[in-house]
């Protein structure tokens, strides 16, 4: 049971995953475009993906890394309330 959620869960991650890669390899090329259009230069696109990229990085400590996240929490031996999964074997009473 549990290898087949594991299936089912990569296979939801690497659609999610290729998904947002394909909408990036189109943005991406359309700000260089509309930046350069609207002001002569890529600095406009540059400075929208940097804001971009230190968002998500934020996000991300702020999500997994930091004390009382996800990742911290499982690196440290401890299961967070919220993350917390039925340990008992499958047939034996709880």
């Amino acid at each position: 049971a549990r290898l087949r959620q594991a299936e089912k869960e990569s296979a939801a991650i690497i659609g999610f995953t290729s998904a947002i890669a394909a909408y990036g390899a189109f943005f991406i090329p359309k700000s260089y475009g509309s930046s350069i259009s609207m002001t002569g230069g890529p600095e406009g696109a540059l400075a929208g993906f940097m804001i971009f990229y230190v968002t998500c990085a934020a996000l991300t400590w702020f999500i997994y890394t930091r004390k009382g996240g996800m990742l911290h929490d499982i690196e440290h031996g401890r299961v967070s309330a919220t993350h917390q999964q039925d340990t008992t074997p499958q047939g034996e009473p709880a």
